[in-house]
């Protein structure tokens, strides 16, 4: 594969970057896994979900509050 440079880049069209983007970000997703999570991210989760003044509610409730 051809490494691409800033120019390359900066040639294409925003559509084109777009696409680009959405298929790194895909690619990522499809190996979750392998993506690393910084210590100190588990370590906010740890102490959010240790809280017990911290409330939480389901995702659906979420959404339902923000609105469409």
């Amino acid at each position: 594969m051809k490494k691409l440079t800033q120019t390359d880049i900066e040639a294409m069209s925003v559509d084109t970057k777009l696409e680009l983007v959405e298929a790194i970000w895909d690619s990522i997703a499809a190996s979750q896994d392998e993506v690393p999570v910084p210590r100190w991210h588990k370590e906010i989760i740890d102490n959010r979900l240790a809280d017990p003044d911290v409330k939480s509610d389901s995702w659906d409730n979420v959404k339902k509050r923000l609105g469409p």
